[in-house]
């Protein structure tokens, strides 16, 4: 039976990735009072700590390591 991962937008995305990884699905759904926001997948989660760290680097005015937030949540308040 398959399964349907759902998230919300404040949820972080340490748990999110980890539920899906635990259900074995590609993506989930992210879900405010029941009205859909978005859809989160590894790609989604990728990108933003690729851009992230950019902006990171950018603030500080280096080029050091990669730096990811595990705090980071969903949204990041963002619309997603």
């Amino acid at each position: 039976m398959p399964v349907c991962v759902s998230v919300g937008p404040s949820q972080m995305l340490e748990t999110a990735f980890n539920d899906m990884r635990e259900h074995q699905v590609a993506s989930a759904l992210v879900l405010k009072d029941g009205q859909l926001l978005g859809i989160l997948t590894p790609e989604n989660i990728g990108e933003f700590i690729v851009m992230e760290s950019a902006l990171r680097r950018l603030r500080k005015g280096s080029t050091g390591a990669f730096g990811l937030s595990s705090s980071a949540a969903i949204s990041g308040g963002r619309s997603i």
